[in-house]
């Protein structure tokens, strides 16, 4: 019961979801840890003791499940600290990639203001849309910072395709801004070729876009599922261990829940 003040909140953890933000949380349980570990220790010798000088079956019994519960746990306690220091760099990538991508968003409404505004080219939108070039160029720079930092903290294969987003708008850009000076010196082919070669930028960056999830903390969660697969799969399996021990000492020791 006294490692169970830990154990009980780090499984709701575990099978709970992993949000932005959360790694201070994570930590505090982890720190519980060792304390738990004590316990659940000092409960295996009681109980291994206890085995020795009882005499009737079942009590053995209920002595050997108290072994097996606590076992049960400290297994649990072990996969548990490794997903949760999983869960403690995921819960931070995710939200430094949500900075990152509220960044693109604001570059990709920059982009849209610039396209909007040579819709009538006239010189001083001309001159505008340049400026809004810019600033999204800017903006985008900004997020390929941002998305290294991710990487380093986080390295997931989604990140690629995130990355090469931000690439493509950023080459996207720069032909419109060659295109945007092409105009200012009345030169039509060079201005046509070169808004030609923002299209099809366009184009492939739409492709991209599309590979990208719609929620992008998922970029991040698809590669923790695949970090944590084979410590959930233990995890669980020691917490059915410990549901089966506990349900036998219920039983035996009379207590409803």
């Amino acid at each position: 019961q006294a490692a169970d003040v830990a154990v009980v909140p780090i499984d709701q953890a575990i099978v709970g979801d992993v949000t932005a933000g959360g790694a201070a949380g994570f930590q505090d349980l982890i720190d519980q840890i060792d304390a738990a570990e004590v316990h659940l220790n000092a409960a295996k010798g009681l109980a291994e003791e206890s085995y020795d000088q009882l005499s009737d079956s079942e009590s053995k019994e209920a002595a050997s499940q108290v072994i097996k519960a606590a076992d049960a746990r400290l297994e649990m306690l072990g996969y548990g600290k490794s997903i949760l220091q999983e869960d403690m760099k995921a819960s931070d990538a995710i939200a430094l990639l949500g900075e990152c991508w509220a960044t693109v968003g604001e570059a990709d409404d920059a982009m849209r203001e610039s396209a909007r505004l040579v819709e009538d080219t006239t010189e001083a939108n001309t001159k505008e849309s340049e400026e809004k070039s810019k600033e999204a160029q800017a903006l985008f720079e900004k997020a390929k910072d941002q998305l290294e930092v991710v990487k380093t903290r986080y390295p997931a294969a989604g990140l690629d395709a995130v990355g090469n987003y931000i690439d493509k708008r950023i080459e996207e850009i720069g032909y419109a801004i060659a295109s945007d000076e092409a105009i200012y010196i009345q030169d039509k082919a060079t201005a046509d070729a070169q808004n030609e070669r923002y299209n099809e930028a366009d184009d492939e960056a739409v492709s991209i876009a599309d590979g990208i999830p719609k929620r992008i903390e998922n970029v991040i969660l698809d590669q923790y599922d695949l970090n944590v697969k084979d410590a959930n799969e233990g995890y669980f399996a020691a917490r059915s261990d410990a549901a089966a021990a506990d349900s036998f000492l219920r039983e035996y020791l009379g207590i409803s829940q």
